[in-house]
């Protein structure tokens, strides 16, 4: 029998000999009975090259043997049609013409259902309807899909129906057997020699081929999903995840306690251990010793280096702190900062030397830089930081509130880390100055619209006390620590207001020579102004882990205040953390 060429009618009324690759082959033969095409997929249909008189089966299989073509019979048979797949219809001979399988990789659940009459040929995987192109003495519906899958093949109906056109979309229902003839399951990436409805979908696997159902389901139309009906849909996932955070109490922030110690012997007496120890302070700032500028030998000069009692402060963590004077870096050349920086350093672990045991893990230094100073002062911290690093020793700067402020103005210093020194706000030099250590009026402008700092911060607060000393309408001195009780009721200083006196007979005052006329203005930080200040700065966005440092330990702060008064404010700031 001659083998048509590919998209070759032929004169004769014979059935062609369907192209490999070409869809439903009978569309381009003219036959005046109404017969089911064979559509084969990469596989030609020898039997449409064989005329006969009478109705047989074709052997449709290429290259496969095909036992049934060497026996003839004058009986209809259905053709072993095949590859690697077992065809129980196959097998039963049947003097009707029956429908073949006509797809690739797709089960036809039409296929199942025997029909006698003229049905509508499932179009190829990748190939429009031929069937525009061949005659027909009755009119068919093709099914002109590309690349589309045909949810009809999930409903068996006796009837023709026009497919459900997906797009790229799998169709699960393909592996679904039937309780009457039935298609096997279409192999992952397998040819299938028998002819089948296609699948549209090319290396999209369907798990459901797997589970046998008597009935035809609907598709799963998932991409690249084998079954959506485990998946959530979306709004209901909102809908879970708003009430499931609606639900979660706000976290606390992590509150770490810490002392400044500013006195030139460190010795801690039984009652500020036994405050460090009610608080869990772990970490002490040590004042090590300060920079100043001798004009003598006109260069910076350490003064007042601490002495250290190891046995009195035993499992703290000591962080050696250097205070510079800003007159310092105003007579310092920056080409001079680096060498400053390495006798800053030399100092610090010659310093340390005194305990054996004591481990430094930060270094920090206290500035209040201004515009004039901030480049001898950054490059004197750039030195200081990489002499530190081979030690694996952060280096901390502390941070005035305007500095924190305006950084674009003042500039970030290159350090790892930062302290808010919030306290010395006010104008300590007016005597009309209620509280220059803490004035939250004073303060608000600066904490109004505060950014998020470019450094890691913490918060240092002021538990300390001082008198300033006004001589003829000019702050002249500071007296460190002195109480009301050494001016109230004593006939040598008159009351002008609360918390101001005016000497009216010479006299000493804590090594001081006082003038009759000079005046003192007595300033420290009550409890209830360090809970007001601890209530505003609840809502600037420190981190969630956030050390507080008092400043300072000494016997006054234990007798003013007491764990509970800190232990509190240390609460109230772990509170109601976003």
């Amino acid at each position: 029998m001659p083998n048509t060429e590919y998209r070759t009618p032929n004169a004769e009324p014979q059935t062609p000999n369907s192209e490999y690759r070409i869809p439903n082959t009978e569309l381009q033969t003219p036959n005046p009975k109404p017969q089911t095409p064979n559509s084969e997929y990469r596989i030609p249909n020898t039997e449409l090259q064989t005329p006969n008189p009478k109705p047989q089966t074709p052997n449709s299989e290429y290259r496969i043997p095909n036992t049934e073509l060497q026996t003839p019979n004058p009986k209809p048979q259905t053709p072993n049609s095949e590859y690697r797949i077992p065809n129980t219809e196959l097998q039963t001979p049947n003097p009707k013409p029956q429908t073949p399988n006509s797809e690739y990789r797709i089960p036809n659940t039409e296929l199942q259902t025997p029909n006698p009459k003229p049905r509508t040929p499932n179009t190829e995987y990748r190939i429009p309807n031929s069937k525009r192109r061949t005659p027909n003495p009755k009119p068919r519906t093709p099914n002109t899909e590309y690349r589309i899958p045909n949810t009809e093949l999930q409903t068996p109906n006796p009837k023709h129906q026009t497919p459900n056109p997906e797009l790229r979309i799998p169709n699960t229902e393909r592996r679904t057997p039937n309780t009457k003839h039935q298609i096997p399951n279409a192999e992952y990436r397998i040819p299938n020699a028998e002819p089948q409805t296609p699948n549209s979908e090319y290396r999209i696997p369907n798990t459901e081929r797997r589970t046998p159902n008597p009935k035809p389901r609907t598709p799963n139309t998932e991409y690249r999903t084998p079954n959506s009906e485990f998946r959530i849909p979306p709004p209901l996932i909102l809908l879970a995840l708003t009430l499931l955070l609606s639900c979660q109490k706000p976290k606390e922030r992590i509150v770490i306690p810490a002392f400044y110690h500013w006195q030139t012997h460190l010795e801690l007496s039984p009652p500020e251990q036994g405050l460090v120890q009610q608080l869990g302070v772990q970490r002490l700032y040590v004042k090590f010793f300060d920079v100043d500028w001798d004009p003598e030998l006109r260069a910076p000069v350490p003064l007042a280096p601490v002495e250290l009692a190891p046995e009195t402060y035993a499992g703290l963590e000591l962080a050696p702190t250097v205070f510079i004077t800003n007159r310092t870096l105003q007579r310092l050349p920056p080409e001079q900062a680096p060498g400053l920086a390495d006798k800053i350093y030399d100092k610090i672990f010659s310093l340390a030397a005194q305990d054996s045991s004591l481990h430094i893990r930060e270094v920090q230094l206290d500035c209040d830089w201004t515009g004039s100073t901030r480049e001898a002062y950054f490059q004197l911290l750039s030195h200081l930081r990489k002499k530190l690093a081979p030690r694996d020793v952060l280096l901390s700067a502390t941070i005035r509130l305007h500095q924190a402020r305006y950084p674009e103005r003042t500039g970030v210093p290159p350090v790892d880390r930062g302290i808010l020194m919030f306290y010395n706000m006010g104008q300590l030099q007016q005597w009309e100055e209620p509280n220059s250590i803490l004035n939250l009026e004073a303060a608000e402008p600066y904490l109004e619209g505060y950014p998020t700092y470019p450094l890691p911060l913490g918060l240092a607060l002021p538990l300390f006390r001082w008198g300033v000393l006004f001589r003829d309408g000019e702050m002249i001195k500071l007296i460190n620590n002195l109480p009301e009780e050494r001016l109230a009721d004593h006939p040598k200083y008159k009351p002008l207001a609360p918390n101001r006196y005016e000497v009216v007979e010479g006299t000493f005052l804590e090594g001081h020579f006082l003038y009759p006329g000079d005046r003192i203005r007595l300033e420290s930080v009550t409890p209830e102004q360090l809970f007001a200040a601890v209530e505003r700065l609840g809502e600037l966005p420190w981190p969630d882990t956030l050390e507080v440092v008092f400043y300072h330990l000494d016997s006054v702060v234990v007798e003013r205040y007491g764990a509970e008064v800190l232990g509190e404010l240390g609460k109230r700031f772990g509170k109601g953390v976003e």
